[in-house]
C-alpha cells in the first residue's frame, strides 16, 4: 500500500480466497514485498486443513509474483517473515504435523522458502505443551526467532507462558 503525506491511499492491493485470510507480516526484497499469513481457503492449490500458512510475493506494482500455501490437516498459522540469502524464513505454529514430527499440543513452525516460492524446509519445534514462534529476524550468521512455550522447551517450565528464543542456522548462505 502507498499512502501520501495527506493520508490518502495512492495504491493498494487486495487479494484473498473464499475463506478467511489474515496477512500478519511482510518483508521488502529487491523485487517488491513478500507477505506471510494464514488462510482458511485456497490461495494457491489445495486447502489442506482448518487454516494454512501462505506466503505471497508481490512486485513493485503490487502484482503477485508467486504464491505458496502449505500446512497440515489441522490449523497452521504464519506470523513472521525475514529475508535471508536465497529466500525467506517464516515463523508460526501448527496443530498438526508439517515437519518431521509433532511434539505435542501446538508446535512452533520454522519454514525456509526459496526466492521462487519453493518450500525448502519445514521444521516443527516444541515441548509437550503449546509452543509458537512469532518474531523472526535475520543476520549474517543465521535467523533468530522468538515466541512462547507453555511447557519444558529448552529447560524446565517456569510457569505461565515462558519466552523462547531460537537460532536457526539452516539458511542458504
Amino acid at each position: 500500500m502507498e499512502i501520501d503525506a495527506a493520508g490518502t491511499v495512492v495504491r493498494a492491493a487486495q487479494f484473498g480466497s473464499s475463506g478467511l485470510d489474515w496477512a500478519t507480516s511482510a518483508v521488502a526484497d529487491d523485487d517488491g514485498v513478500v507477505v506471510v499469513g494464514h488462510t482458511s481457503g485456497a490461495l494457491a492449490g489445495d486447502h489442506r486443513g482448518e487454516a494454512d500458512v501462505f506466503v505471497i510475493a508481490l512486485d513493485a506494482e503490487l502484482e503477485p509474483r508467486w504464491t505458496l500455501q502449505f500446512g497440515s490437516e489441522a490449523q497452521d498459522q504464519g506470523y513472521g517473515i525475514a529475508a535471508v540469502e536465497g529466500g525467506y524464513v517464516v515463523s508460526g505454529y501448527t496443530l498438526g504435523t508439517v515437519g518431521a514430527q509433532s511434539f505435542g499440543d501446538r508446535d512452533g513452525l520454522v519454514a525456509h522458502i526459496s526466492t521462487e516460492g519453493e518450500l525448502l524446509t519445514v521444521l516443527q519445534v516444541g515441548s509437550e505443551a503449546a509452543d509458537e514462534t512469532y518474531g523472526v529476524t535475520a543476520s549474517g550468521s543465521g535467523v533468530q526467532l522468538v515466541g512462547y512455550s507453555l511447557g519444558s522447551f529448552a529447560s524446565d517450565h517456569l510457569g505461565g507462558t515462558d519466552i523462547i528464543e531460537l537460532f536457526y542456522g539452516g539458511t542458504a548462505s
